[in-house]
């Protein structure tokens, strides 16, 4: 075992490996399993990057339930001041039933100069 590399032998085949960092040669251990042959290789770094965590944050308390909100200076929950069926139809004001039809309104000279065809229908 090198500082920046590994090299390993198993069968008459070599296996060579470069290490991303410089290593503790002798800190560095090696460990096969016995039953399924797998090969552990442990090397400490000479300049280990130490990573402090972030500081966890505390858990929120839960919000209380949005009743009355008007005491907490907030809006109301939807639907809380609605009280029986809604009247939908005094939203748009009746004609009286004695009254004609709306007159239509008389038609806008458009010029002297102005001819409509006959063959083109009308865009209303």
């Amino acid at each position: 075992m090198e500082p920046t590399y590994v090299r390993v032998q198993a069968k008459k085949h070599t296996l060579q490996l470069l290490l991303p960092a410089e290593v503790l040669t002798d800190a560095s251990s090696a460990q096969r399993s016995a039953t399924t042959g797998h090969l552990l290789l442990t090397c400490p770094k000479v300049h280990p990057v130490v990573v402090s965590r972030a500081p966890q944050k505390k858990k929120a308390e839960p919000k209380p339930a949005l009743t009355g909100g008007q005491e907490h200076g907030l809006l109301p929950a939807p639907g809380e001041n609605l009280k029986g069926a809604v009247d939908v139809r005094g939203i748009v004001p009746s004609a009286p039933t004695g009254q004609a039809a709306p007159q239509p309104q008389p038609e806008v000279s458009l010029g002297p100069d102005f001819s409509d065809e006959e063959d083109v229908p009308p865009l209303c």
